[in-house]
């Protein structure tokens, strides 16, 4: 079982990613449990530990990047995957997020459909490196 962490403050953002994510079922079983914002990403890092975080950037009170930066000094998080996301179309946001460490990154662009496609196609892929698909 993948047991994946999804931080995002967008409700409607959360809704689609769950839906996506429950679609991967068949392929991938998966247990996902989600935060509303970074810090209660970090809160919910400090318990038993997801295979996978998915990580919008852009939060209020800390934002992906604070989340990230957190994530890799943490010696007992510090290899955890994190696929960081935005709907940002700024190439620096992706630059920054690789540079703090990201392990991937998906655009989420306007149309679900795309958002979609993106998403399954990387959580696939880290299932496989991870062994549970």
């Amino acid at each position: 079982m993948l047991r994946i962490l999804v931080v995002d403050d967008n409700a409607d953002h959360r809704f689609l990613t769950q839906r996506v994510l429950k679609g991967l079922a068949p392929e991938v079983p998966l247990a996902v449990d989600f935060a509303e914002d970074g810090e209660a990403g970090l809160e919910r890092l400090q318990g038993e530990l997801p295979d996978l975080v998915l990580l919008d950037i852009k939060m209020p009170r800390k934002d992906g990047f604070d989340v990230l930066e957190a994530v890799r000094k943490d010696p007992r998080t510090a290899a955890l995957p994190v696929i960081m996301f935005t709907s940002s179309e700024v190439g620096a946001d992706v630059d920054r997020a690789r540079a703090l460490g990201a392990s991937d990154y998906v655009a989420k662009p306007l149309d679900a459909k795309s958002f979609a496609e993106g998403l399954r196609a990387c959580v696939l892929r880290w299932a496989r490196r991870l062994g549970r698909a």
